[in-house]
């Protein structure tokens, strides 16, 4: 691989794994979501007044005392709900995923070495092949969810998702896409990346653009 292209992809590659970290963490990641919800909407300042700062600590305090989401709305209510579900549903499995993903590591890892052997190399290959597209979709679909997530219930959940459903994917699929390139000089390894990466950056811009302006 030419510089040229490799800095491209450490570019994309970099600006993918920090967007998320632009964000400021919720702190508050054991509250249910509708709290999270009200807690972000009353921490964004209604003006610049010291009165209105001065009032942030009590509002946060009234907040967590609240029985339902302060807008009201019943579908953000219910996303909300549904993500709380599945949110504890998923913690109580969580260390199984998580000794999951180290198998199919080390496996993939098994695999990546396998490929600088000629008599396996195909095989190694449509493994790797499967994988990287696997982690790409993985990102694409993400990101949207992550959007749409936003727009219904009003809350960012990329400060407050596990980490493993983000960064697991794409180490994976940096790494599967360089080792396809070294087996074949001509994959296109660019428009996966820029489709499964980009789409992060996008999803964290969008998310961005749409609390500023709200």
């Amino acid at each position: 691989m030419r510089w040229g292209p490799l800095l491209q992809v450490l570019v994309l590659a970099g600006a993918a794994l920090a967007a998320p970290q632009l964000f400021n963490p919720a702190g508050h990641e054991d509250l249910p979501l509708d709290k999270l919800a009200a807690l972000s909407d009353l921490a964004k300042p209604k003006d610049g007044s010291p009165s209105a700062q001065g009032d942030a600590a009590s509002a946060l305090l009234k907040a967590l005392k609240q029985d339902r989401p302060s807008t009201g709305s019943r579908l953000q209510s219910e996303v909300l709900r549904i993500a709380e579900s599945l949110r504890k549903s998923y913690l109580g499995f969580r260390n199984k995923v998580l000794a999951a993903m180290i198998v199919v590591g080390l496996f993939t890892v098994a695999v990546l070495f396998l490929g600088l052997v000629p008599l396996v190399r195909y095989i190694a290959k449509s493994y790797l092949t499967f994988l990287y597209g696997f982690c790409c979709h993985w990102l694409m679909w993400m990101a949207l969810a992550m959007f749409a997530f936003y727009a219904a219930a009003h809350l960012n959940p990329w400060p407050i998702i596990p980490k493993e459903f983000f960064y697991a994917p794409a180490g994976c699929l940096l790494l599967t896409g360089m080792f396809i390139r070294m087996l074949d000089p001509n994959y296109p390894l660019w428009n996966t990346l820029l489709k499964g990466l980009g789409s992060t950056i996008l999803s964290c811009a969008g998310i961005a653009g749409c609390g500023f302006f709200r």
